[in-house]
């Protein structure tokens, strides 16, 4: 038994349980009715759940397994989750739900990168990916990982560094997001970049459960990324007003 599949549900069901805990928790902190609280719950689950199904079906309909251009990668994964993001920050962008949810938690959400890097490593091994997306090439993922525990706990809860430290530490979680990213892309769509003339990623990587990896667990990451840039934004902000 392959052991990277498993590992991708796991980590999509427990991310989806972790961001809708968070979520809830900061509603009720708001002081948000019960009830409204359940059914904004109940929009978010719904969500996640649909947008689990259109990456099944995508995947199993080979349509992302095309490597004319543009991208379907880009075209049909990362730019609706980019606009998704996009509405979400810009209609919530006075929201209390920035002030309610605790920083730390945002940052040690970050922590779930380790286990995503040996999954990536798993899945290297199965023969999906090529071993430049692995932290023996050149994801810097799990460093990461493991600095997100650190930087909530020196930063937040016994700030003894500054708050610049952790804006720090979203850029940098951002910068390798993004050099994955770039790595996964060129692999597919330009590996001779990498010294190839066929995709370096296996054709398994374009449906669930390793779908879950480009369409659900590096959004979430990149997520949190922004909502965590956007909280010290905010308190910077009221900082200078007072």
């Amino acid at each position: 038994m392959l052991l990277s599949p498993i590992g991708y549900t796991g980590l999509y069901i427990f991310v989806m349980a972790a961001v809708a805990l968070t979520y809830r928790n900061g509603l009720l902190r708001m002081g948000l009715e019960h009830k409204k609280v359940k059914k904004r719950l109940i929009v978010l689950l719904a969500a996640f759940g649909i947008w689990a199904i259109y990456l099944y079906l995508i995947g199993e309909s080979g349509f992302l397994w095309h490597f004319g251009m543009p991208p379907r990668f880009l075209l049909l994964i990362f730019l609706p989750i980019s606009i998704i993001t996009a509405i979400i920050f810009f209609k919530n962008n006075k929201s209390a739900i920035f002030t309610t949810i605790p920083k730390q938690k945002v940052i040690y959400f970050q922590s779930f990168r380790i286990v995503v890097e040996l999954m990536i490593l798993s899945t290297y091994l199965e023969g999906v990916f090529p071993i430049e997306t692995t932290f023996e090439g050149y994801n810097y993922e799990i460093i990461i990982g493991l600095l997100a525990p650190l930087v909530a706990y020196f930063v937040y809860t016994k700030k003894r560094l500054s708050e610049n430290v952790a804006l720090a530490f979203n850029v940098a979680g951002l910068i390798t997001l993004a050099i994955i990213i770039f790595i996964v892309i060129t692999s597919l769509y330009a590996p001779s970049i990498w010294g190839d003339s066929l995709p370096r990623i296996s054709e398994e990587f374009s449906h669930v459960p390793y779908l879950l990896l480009p369409g659900f667990l590096a959004p979430m990451a990149i997520f949190a990324h922004i909502f965590s840039i956007v909280q010290i934004r905010k308190s910077k902000r009221e900082l200078l007003k007072s």
